[in-house]
């Protein structure tokens, strides 16, 4: 069971990361607290099809950490653009 928590955790963090690039990339002119709805819902509905619970909380840091993790690769100068690749 922890093998497979710790695969599903991975799945979310990786959803997470990918919607925040996203909405950063196609909403450049949407305020952050509009932007961190619309991935929040996002992230909500793959959980609820995934059959996956998390907390509002739990969510909440996940896209914190996605936000941070892209501003760090962001002014280390990576450049990074969303892709389609990310398994559902």
């Amino acid at each position: 069971k922890s093998k497979a928590d710790s695969e599903k955790l991975n799945l979310v963090t990786q959803w997470a990361y990918k919607a925040v690039l996203m909405v950063q990339q196609t909403m450049k002119t949407t305020d952050g607290k509009e932007k961190k709805v619309i991935v929040t819902q996002f992230l909500k509905e793959i959980l609820q099809e995934k059959n996956i619970t998390l907390s509002d909380a739990q969510i909440e840091i996940l896209i914190e950490a996605a936000v941070k993790q892209i501003k760090l690769q962001e002014n280390a100068g990576i450049v990074i653009e969303a892709t389609d690749d990310v398994e559902v």
